[in-house]
C-alpha cells in the first residue's frame, strides 16, 4: 500500500506547478457574493431585499443530525423573531463535539434552542445552565446514525447539565424536509466573530458535505470520507491560539487523515498590540475568519493574513479509520481537495475535559458573556471570471504582501542559466531583484533577461540568472517590491537556490 501511495504522490507532485499557475490565474479575479446574513432585525433585512416569509412561521430544529422538526416555541428566545428561516436551522440534541461524550461516558452539554439568540444585530451562540433537575441529569451521547448498522441499539440520552448553541445551513435535499438553507461547492466562506472564552469553551466555524457522495457506496457515506473543513476552532485552555483543520479519508482503504494548522497571537497577526494585549486579542475582539476553497487548493485567512494552505496531492499522514487496526498509522497519502456542495455550521461547545467548567456550572454558576460566541456576519462568495465586470467583484485587501518565486532547475549546475518566475499577489509600483550570498552580501548583478519591472498582481515576471560568476554554494534570490496595494506597502520576498559544479 505504501508503494502505491508513493507512486501516486510522485504523479501528483508533477502537477503542483500547474496548480500554482491556476492559483495565480484565479486570484487575478475577485469574488462575487452568493450568500449573506448580517443577523440584523427582520425589518432591516427585509428593507435590504430579504423575503418577508423567511422570518415567518416555525423555525426548524435539527435533532441529532437525522431528524428535523419544528422548534418548540417555548424554547425560543425573543430575538429569534429576527432569525432567517430560509438560511438556517437550529441544532438540538446531542452535541457531538463534546470530548469525553463519545461512547457510554457522561457528557456535559447538548444543543438546545434556548442557547441561541439574536441581540443588537448579532447572533449569540451561548452556553447556559439547563433547566434539567440535578437528579434527572443524564448526558450519554450515543448518536444513532441510520446509515450505520453497527449503531443499532445505541441510546440517545441528552438530559444534560449545560445547553449550548449551534445553527446550520443544511437544506432539505439532505434531510428530505421543508427546511431551506444554503450550500455551495467551492468559494470564499467568511465569518466575522468574537469567540467565547469561559470555562471549557470550544467555539467553531466549519463546513460539511451537503449531499452524500454519489460515487461512493453506502458504507462510505460517513465521516470523514466526504471531507470536513474547519475554518476556526478555539479552546479555552489555549487562549492565544486557534486552529484550522481539514479532515478527509480514503474510503476504499478505510483510511482517515487530517491536516491541521495552529495559529498564535503573535506580533505578525496583531502588529498594533502589546504582548500583554495579544494574550486576550482572539476573544476580546471581533475578527474575520475565512477559507478560500478552490478545485486544487484551500487557503485559510485570519483578518486577511494568510495562515494556512493545502494543495491537492500533498502528503498527509493516514490512519485506519475502522476495524481491528483502527487508529494505527498506515502511510503518508496524497490529500484530496473535497468536491461537492458543503453547508455551514456555527456552534458553541463546552468541553467535558474542562474540570473548571464542570465544577463551575455544576453548582449553577454562570461565566456570563465569556461563554457567548458572537457572530457579526456570514458571507459566501463564488470566484469571478473574465466575463464578470470587476466592479461587481470583491477583492479582499490582504494584510500581508505575498508573492511566489519559482526557481528551476534547483539545484542548478554552474554556467547554466537559472530560470525565475515571479508572481506578486498585489499590484505594486516597482520590483527590484538581487542575488544574495548566505551571509547577506549582494552578489554582482547576474540577471541577464527581464520581462518587466512594473508589477501587476498575479501576472508573472519571467527572468533568467547567469550563474557563471557564482561559485558552488547556497544563494538567495530576493525581490524588493514597493508601493503595493492602496496602502503603498513595501516587502521583501526571498527564495533559496543552490549552485553545484
Amino acid at each position: 500500500m505504501k508503494i502505491f501511495y508513493l507512486t501516486l504522490f510522485l504523479i501528483l507532485s508533477c502537477t503542483h506547478s500547474e496548480i500554482e499557475r491556476k492559483i495565480a490565474s484565479q486570484n487575478h479575479y475577485g469574488w462575487k457574493l452568493t450568500f449573506e446574513d448580517n443577523f440584523e432585525s427582520k425589518e432591516k433585512a427585509i428593507a435590504k431585499g430579504a423575503k418577508a416569509e423567511c422570518f415567518e412561521g416555525p423555525i426548524a430544529c435539527n435533532y441529532y443530525g437525522w431528524r428535523v422538526s419544528e422548534c418548540d416555541e417555548t424554547h425560543l428566545n425573543p430575538g429569534m423573531r429576527n432569525f432567517n428561516r430560509c438560511n438556517w436551522h437550529v441544532w438540538g440534541g446531542a452535541n457531538w463535539m463534546g470530548q469525553g461524550d463519545w461512547g457510554a461516558g457522561e457528557g456535559l452539554n447538548s444543543f438546545h434552542p434556548k442557547a441561541v439568540d439574536i441581540i443588537n444585530d448579532k447572533l449569540y451562540l451561548m452556553a447556559v445552565r439547563s433547566d434539567v433537575p440535578k437528579e434527572g441529569q443524564s448526558c450519554r451521547k450515543m448518536i444513532k446514525n441510520p446509515l450505520r448498522p453497527q449503531d443499532e441499539g445505541k441510546v440517545e440520552d441528552n438530559q444534560c447539565l449545560v445547553w449550548s448553541g449551534g445553527i446550520g445551513s443544511t437544506n432539505s435535499t439532505y434531510f428530505n424536509s421543508k427546511m431551506l438553507g444554503f450550500s455551495q461547492e467551492y468559494g470564499r466562506f467568511e465569518i466575522r466573530a468574537k469567540i467565547s472564552y469561559g470555562p471549557g469553551s470550544w467555539p467553531a466555524h466549519w463546513l460539511l458535505p451537503q449531499r452524500r457522495p454519489e460515487n461512493l457506496p453506502a458504507e462510505c457515506h460517513i465521516w470523514p470520507y466526504g471531507g470536513e473543513i474547519d475554518i476556526m476552532e478555539a479552546w479555552e485552555d489555549h487562549p492565544t491560539r486557534y486552529s484550522t483543520v481539514y479532515h478527509g479519508g480514503v474510503c476504499r482503504d478505510r483510511l482517515k487523515y487530517h491536516s491541521k494548522g495552529d495559529h498564535y497571537a503573535t506580533r505578525h497577526l496583531f502588529p498594533d498590540l502589546s504582548r500583554r494585549e495579544r494574550k486576550e486579542a482572539f476573544y476580546k475582539r471581533f475578527h474575520t475568519y475565512a477559507v478560500e476553497w478552490e478545485k486544487d487548493h484551500m487557503t485559510f485567512y485570519f483578518n486577511e493574513h494568510k495562515v494556512y494552505e493545502l494543495k491537492e496531492g500533498q502528503l498527509v499522514r493516514a490512519y485506519y479509520n475502522e476495524g481491528e487496526n483502527k487508529g494505527q498509522i498506515v502511510a503518508d497519502v496524497p490529500l484530496e481537495i473535497p468536491k461537492g456542495a458543503f453547508n455551514i455550521l456555527l456552534n458553541n461547545t463546552i468541553s467535558r475535559n474542562s474540570r473548571a467548567a464542570w465544577e463551575k456550572l455544576a453548582v449553577g454558576e454562570s461565566a456570563g458573556e465569556d461563554l457567548d460566541h458572537i457572530i457579526d456576519y456570514v458571507k459566501v462568495y463564488q470566484r469571478c471570471t473574465e466575463e464578470d465586470d470587476p466592479k461587481d467583484c470583491y477583492f479582499p485587501q490582504r494584510a500581508d504582501i505575498t508573492a511566489d518565486i519559482k526557481l528551476y532547475p534547483n539545484p542548478i549546475k554552474r554556467h547554466r542559466p537559472l530560470n525565475v518566475e515571479f508572481i506578486a499577489h498585489h499590484d505594486c509600483d516597482q520590483a527590484e531583484f538581487q542575488i544574495l550570498s548566505r551571509d547577506g552580501k549582494t552578489m554582482p548583478q547576474q540577471i541577464i533577461s527581464q520581462q518587466k519591472t512594473q508589477v501587476e498582481g498575479y501576472s508573472p515576471i519571467n527572468l533568467q540568472v547567469d550563474t557563471n560568476q557564482l561559485t558552488a554554494g547556497s544563494y538567495f534570490f530576493t525581490s524588493l517590491i514597493s508601493g503595493c496595494t492602496q496602502q503603498k506597502i513595501d516587502a521583501r520576498i526571498t527564495e533559496q537556490f543552490i549552485v553545484v559544479e
